[in-house]
């Protein structure tokens, strides 16, 4: 739609607009967003697990340091790094409650009491999880950004205390690859978005984990944060326990972990993952199984571990008839692949088999990962009509797919080619009328993402006016101040340029009617002009055959304008 004043027409097509865009855009469905919700539950209890083993590693150094003068530089460290991780940790949990109450809760020590209930559906699961707006509001824009300014100021402190830390203390052999790893996982410097905006000045890191997401996807990233943490916080301070333990850190409690890197999927995309013991120890190669763990079994045993002493034969405790499947083992992780097929949370299952000189361990894992079914949006700027003749812009949108893997095809008496494809621009050129006609949006290996039904139509007529006149009244002066014919499209919601072509116009003047032709162009002719000044009050002045020119090249009568001198 055009600059300038909008009838209240026009404003209420524009709104219609701005709604259709909206709901193109809601198009995850409240079991999708349950499952996040479960999901950052799964996180969180993998997290709770890690605060229990590295409490268990800090006890480890403080008993080192008490025996040993040495070690208390080492413990110093240590525990400066708990205390960057904790602050860390507890501002994600306090940032999290704010989210899910709406900015009503300051922190997590406000749920106590269930002070959480009301914002909570009978269920447990927070009624605003669908919310697009509040979480990258809150993390980018409230305040100036400033929760984004802690969180990012925090995540940093305890990344580079704890690097420095491996750098000085591991193996290079053993070292590097957690370096890698956490130097990629807890980036937090600004970047551009390669495939929606190359062209955009870089994104601050809070911007990526929050904008465009429902609440429920938004708190499930910063979980993950959470669970970085004590996972990097976890790297570190077992190197220090097993170099201080000298033949190895003594562990009273394992935990069996899965970790994905990509725990969110689409259907028929792979999920990729590893699998490995919290307390990994470099000494141990652990053998890592997939099938289903006799949980009886495992329930029953003692810190929900296994073990035989050596020299007693081990079997893997599964239910009778479960498939197993050996992982192969790097640096003491599994290296997990499956094809995701089923849509859903999905759960991992399996064993982790240990031996030591003590005997062997049996630890049983359990994680979920969550597929959904790939989906695309494709919107129009003019609703669900295109029309013949001109560019009409579309906006194409697939979750999770990379622009370059987009296939976009189009069926029906159209064309539609990429005017910025990295931005998700498009236009359309129609040539025919049709009322089904379509846009697929898929993958380059042929996966169906979505597609959208579009009318299309013939440009409407447009509407002949001279001095803002279509007919009716024209005071004197108004008529002589005439100059030319103008033609414009109303109620049309792009903006496009129509020229009146010729046209005939009829004055009366005293009992004669005088006809002149503009045989060639929108402008009145000096005898125009002229015959308009004798025109008396009363007297009516006609312009007929009124024709101009489309977008298309097409040439139509538009009509005629009849007006009364007053």
């Amino acid at each position: 739609m055009g600059g300038g004043n909008l009838s209240p027409r026009q404003q209420m097509v524009g709104m219609m607009y701005l709604v259709l865009l909206a709901m193109l855009a809601m198009n995850a469905s409240k079991s999708l967003l349950n499952a996040f919700v479960i999901l950052e539950g799964g996180i969180n209890a993998t997290t709770k697990s890690f605060n229990v083993n590295n409490n268990n590693y800090y006890n480890t150094i403080s008993r080192a340091a008490a025996s040993s003068p040495a070690f208390k530089a080492t413990e110093d460290k240590a525990f400066k790094l708990k205390k960057l991780a904790d602050e860390a940790y507890q501002l994600i949990a306090d940032q999290k409650v704010y989210l899910w109450s709406g900015g009503v809760l300051e922190s997590a020590g406000d749920t106590v009491g269930g002070k959480m209930a009301p914002f909570l559906d009978d269920k447990g699961i927070p009624l605003n999880k669908d919310n697009q707006d509040f979480g990258a509001s809150y993390l980018t824009v409230i305040d100036g950004g400033k929760a984004a300014d802690e969180l990012e100021s925090s995540i940093k402190a305890v990344k580079e205390l704890a690097l420095q830390m491996l750098k000085e203390e591991g193996d290079a052999s053993l070292v590097d690859p957690i370096l890698e790893r956490y130097t990629r996982l807890l980036d937090t410097e600004p970047a551009v978005d390669l495939v929606l905006a190359p062209t955009d000045p870089p994104a601050r890191f809070s911007y990526r984990i929050s904008s465009h997401m429902p609440l429920a996807a938004v708190t499930a990233n910063l979980s993950l944060y959470q669970s970085y943490i004590r996972n990097l916080e976890a790297e570190v301070i077992s190197l220090l326990a097993e170099k201080m333990g000298g033949e190895g850190i003594v562990v009273d409690k394992s935990e069996a972990m899965a970790s994905f890197e990509n725990g969110y999927v689409l259907k028929n995309d792979s999920v990729f993952g590893k699998v490995f013991v919290s307390a990994y120890n470099s000494k141990i190669v652990p053998e890592i199984y997939i099938c289903e763990p006799d949980t009886a079994a495992f329930n029953a045993a003692k810190g929900g571990v296994i073990k035989f002493p050596p020299g007693v034969e081990a079997k893997l405790p599964i239910i009778e008839g479960s498939e197993v499947i050996q992982l192969p083992v790097l640096q003491g992780k599994g290296q997990f692949r499956v094809k995701a097929m089923e849509l859903g949370v999905q759960t991992l299952r399996g064993i982790i088999k240990q031996v030591s000189p003590k005997g062997t361990d049996f630890i049983m894992f359990n994680q979920d990962y969550m597929v959904a079914e790939p989906s695309a949006t494709v919107a129009a700027t003019g609703m669900n009509v295109f029309y013949i003749g001109i560019p009409n812009p579309v906006k194409i949108a697939a979750s999770g797919v990379a622009a370059d893997d987009l296939k976009i095809t189009a069926k029906g008496p159209f064309r539609i080619k990429a005017k910025n494809a990295k931005k998700g621009e498009y236009e359309v050129m129609a040539s025919e009328q049709s009322r089904n006609a379509k846009i697929i949006v898929g993958k380059q290996d042929g996966t169906k993402l979505g597609e959208q039904e579009f009318r299309i139509k013939r440009l409407p007529k447009p509407v002949p006016s001279i001095m803002k006149k279509q007919g009716g009244t024209i005071s004197k002066a108004e008529l002589v101040n005439a100059s030319y014919v103008k033609a414009e499209m109303q109620n049309f919601p792009f903006d496009i340029v129509v020229r009146v072509k010729s046209f005939t116009m009829t004055a009366q003047i005293g009992q004669n009617l005088v006809e002149l032709k503009q045989p060639n162009g929108y402008k009145l002719t000096a005898q125009m002009t002229s015959a308009l000044a004798k025109v008396k009050r009363g007297g009516k002045v006609w312009f007929e055959g009124v024709k101009a020119t489309l977008p298309d090249g097409s040439v139509k009568d538009i009509g005629t304008i009849a007006l009364k001198v007053r």
